[in-house]
């Protein structure tokens, strides 16, 4: 089941600042007021919903400005994906609403795991921008670069593989959790694809990738 194609993506953020810190503003904002009681379960789900919905549409459009393609110039593909990028972030969000109610203030819930646990959405503004700039510049030419947190098997062995954006569209991406190619699931993954002048890699992904 698809979303159906937005007539006109979303381009504002609510609150002051644009962005991946915009997000997690807004999102620990939902994550709060509803384990303080401020909120209910359907205004602290809505709240998360448009928060989701902003960000990534937000992130789309920087990872496909990476290429020098605007937002106007979208194809059909792109806004497809885009919205079922959306469409799977919020389809995880219930049981996570559930858990903050059940673990809420009033419980004797504590606050600091279930904002740990919003981070998992946080991420995926990276995540976002990463696919949509994997379709606008998927002939360009990207290095798998490790960053700075603990590193599982799969993204230590794939550190300084070249392949064309494309090619890791296709087969792995960092981050994107769940993301059940690596290791680590992608939940804590900092590894990135950055443009690269190196020559492509000859050979098959290792690890069996």
């Amino acid at each position: 089941m698809l979303l159906q194609i937005k007539a006109k993506p979303v381009k504002k953020i609510s609150g002051k600042g644009k962005g991946l810190a915009a997000f997690r503003r807004n999102t620990r904002a939902a994550v709060r007021g509803l384990w303080s009681g401020a909120l209910n379960k359907d205004q602290a789900f809505d709240a998360f919903t448009v928060a989701i919905e902003q960000a990534i549409d937000l992130a789309w459009i920087e990872g496909a400005q990476e290429c020098g393609i605007q937002e106007s110039e979208f194809t059909k593909e792109e806004i497809e994906a885009r919205d079922d990028f959306i469409f799977e972030q919020t389809g995880q969000l219930r049981p996570f609403i559930d858990d903050i109610e059940k673990k809420s203030k009033k419980n004797k819930g504590e606050l600091t795991p279930l904002l740990t646990r919003n981070e998992m959405w946080v991420n995926q503004y990276s995540s976002a921008k990463q696919q949509s700039e994997a379709l606008a510049c998927r002939n360009e030419k990207r290095e798998w670069r490790i960053g700075r947190t603990e590193h599982c098997r799969t993204c230590l062995a794939l550190n300084g593989q070249v392949r064309r954006l494309s090619f890791w569209a296709n087969n792995v991406v960092p981050r994107n959790a769940p993301n059940e190619r690596l290791e680590c699931g992608g939940w804590r993954c900092q590894c990135t694809l950055r443009k690269t002048d190196k020559p492509i890699s000859r050979g098959r992904l290792p690890l069996g990738l």
